[in-house]
């Protein structure tokens, strides 16, 4: 592909830290463009007709932390048993939600590990979700989780943040710098410790656990909204045509 990199008259990155990554690798590069992905506004939650809480027998006073995406080692499940484990000595009263497709079979190794981990039955697979349910569990879960190795973005992150859901991210997902800036909710690098003290803090105060909700709410609507990122497109192809 390096004859293509090399005749492109530019290329596009989701993240400032996926062009960092990029050179690392010395690969041709004449111009780039950093234009990250867009997402629609998350619907109200007063028109979802679902209810995840309902439908999985969770209680309203439970808490639920939400990894949302494939089931695949890089999200980086192998930190967040653990840490889920960790969380459950000072909040019991807390279910993990792994919603997504099982890819390459990893699923069992999640299950092994929570097994091991002795958490296995605070739990729920729902598999992939879309539509009102996604919009459900959105709405519904306390805190969104996602200590992958590396994003080159982080596409789920952004649906939490617009469902006013704080995030805990590692450093590793692409859109970390964004999330800490915005104060939409926690930063960390990719340890059991960190993650759980990171999601204990949100789970352990519920106000500032809505007010970063919020911010990351008001966040998403000026930075990925689909007209904004339209408009940034436009001025990119028209620098590169002059």
């Amino acid at each position: 592909e390096k004859g293509n990199l090399r005749r492109a008259d530019a290329i596009h990155f989701t993240t400032k830290k996926e062009e960092e990554e990029y050179k690392m690798l010395d690969l041709p590069l004449k111009e780039s463009v950093t234009i990250p992905n867009s997402v629609e506004a998350i619907q109200d939650e007063r028109h979802t007709l679902i209810s995840f809480r309902k439908q999985y027998n969770v209680a309203d006073d439970t808490n639920i932390i939400l990894s949302l995406g494939r089931i695949v080692w890089k999200k980086g499940f192998d930190t967040l048993i653990p840490a889920f484990r960790r969380v459950l000595e000072q909040e019991r009263n807390t279910v993990l939600v792994i919603a997504g497709n099982d890819e390459e079979g990893y699923k069992k190794e999640v299950q092994k590990l929570a097994e091991r981990e002795r958490v296995q039955n605070k739990i729920i697979y729902p598999g992939f979700l879309m539509g009102e349910e996604k919009i459900s569990v959105l709405h519904e879960a306390n805190v969104f989780v996602l200590p992958s190795y590396s994003e080159n973005f982080g596409m789920a992150v952004v649906e939490a943040m617009s469902a006013s859901l704080p995030v805990v991210v590692s450093k590793g997902v692409g859109i970390w710098k964004e999330v800490e800036s915005a104060h939409a909710g926690e930063a960390v690098e990719k340890n059991e410790v960190e993650v759980a003290t990171a999601l204990l803090k949100i789970l352990s105060n519920k106000n500032e656990a809505k007010s970063k909700g919020e911010r990351g709410k008001i966040f998403a609507q000026k930075t990925f909204a689909p007209e904004i990122i339209a408009k940034e497109w436009m001025k990119a192809y028209a620098k590169i045509s002059c």
